[in-house]
């Protein structure tokens, strides 16, 4: 089901993901004792600064080592902040939504620059392609994206040079670039989390044009285009997660005003309550992850002490 020339580890940070190649093709990229003895040059030591930069295309991806307490799965995988595909291209700042079996990364930056496309990637059976699905009317990274009653929106985020308070939507429609530009939201805003509640999109913290981190919260309805601020929350969250269960926004980790990552989680009922509470916080702080719905049996709830 899953392709065998990738391997890959669950970490848990995502600048820790390495991919590399299966065992036939290790072997034949192994290298030699003469090239293992070899020093390497004081030109190719990185610094400090060189650490920090974004992987090149054509960097070597190293074998990881598998991470205590994770799994190791035999597919490709897109990662919140690092998307890694079949062609080695290295991609952060995207979004990415399923889309009838397939997967639409959407934005991002690379060391290309901030890209315009959406591409469509074709799990679960190999041979794996990456195709053009559409081009959005201007390159976009640390943005929102989420998909309601089959047309997808996209929330925000940054050009490059300036943080946008723009939303598009875009029809379910393969090979098309028509976009529709709703009202805008009440401010710019990127890095931000975004979930969705019926026919609204909740947008929760992120970053203003001036690089504060925010603690606001926005419901914005795309039939009506309106939009209604909820109450702020506990902390302030750039780089967060979320997601909606029942009528509850639930936002986990990111980062704070000191660029800290945060390890507590709140919640917000809608027609229910009037301040975020407090939420069971995960296991070490985080930020940039990636959180999804699942459906968990009674007797584990109970015993993770779950409770709704």
């Amino acid at each position: 089901m899953f392709p065998k020339s990738f391997r890959c580890d669950v970490t848990n940070h995502v600048e820790e993901l390495k991919l590399y190649e299966s065992n036939e093709e290790d072997e034949e990229d192994e290298p030699n004792e003469e090239d293992e003895e070899d020093e390497p040059d004081e030109e190719d030591e990185p610094d400090e600064e060189d650490e920090e930069d974004e992987p090149d295309e054509e960097d070597e991806l190293k074998p990881n080592v598998p991470n205590k307490g994770w799994k190791r799965y035999k597919f490709q995988e897109i990662y919140g902040h690092v998307c890694v595909v079949h062609k080695r291209t290295v991609k952060q700042g995207h979004k990415s939504l399923e889309d009838n079996r397939a997967l639409l990364v959407i934005g991002g930056r690379s060391g290309n620059g901030v890209s315009d496309r959406i591409e469509e990637i074709q799990p679960p059976f190999p041979p794996y392609t990456s195709n053009l699905h559409s081009t959005m009317p201007r390159p976009i990274c640390y943005h929102g994206a989420v998909r309601i009653g089959g047309k997808i929106f996209i929330i925000g985020g940054s050009t490059g040079s300036d943080i946008r308070d723009t939303i598009l939507q875009l029809e379910k429609r393969r090979n098309t670039n028509d976009y529709k530009v709703l009202k805008p939201l009440p401010y710019p805003v990127s890095h931000m989390a975004t979930t969705v509640w019926r026919d609204n999109v909740v947008v929760l913290g992120g970053m203003d044009n001036e690089g504060n981190v925010l603690d606001t919260a926005i419901l914005y309805n795309v039939t009506t285009q309106s939009y209604r601020m909820l109450p702020n929350m506990t902390k302030k969250r750039a780089y967060c997660t979320a997601v909606t269960i029942g009528d509850k926004f639930i936002v986990m980790g990111g980062s704070d005003e000191r660029a800290k990552k945060i390890i507590s989680a709140e919640y917000y009922e809608f027609g229910r309550e009037t301040t975020w509470r407090t939420f069971p916080a995960t296991i070490m702080p985080r930020a940039r992850a990636t959180a999804v719905r699942c459906n968990i049996p009674l007797p584990l709830a109970k015993k993770c002490n779950v409770k709704f």
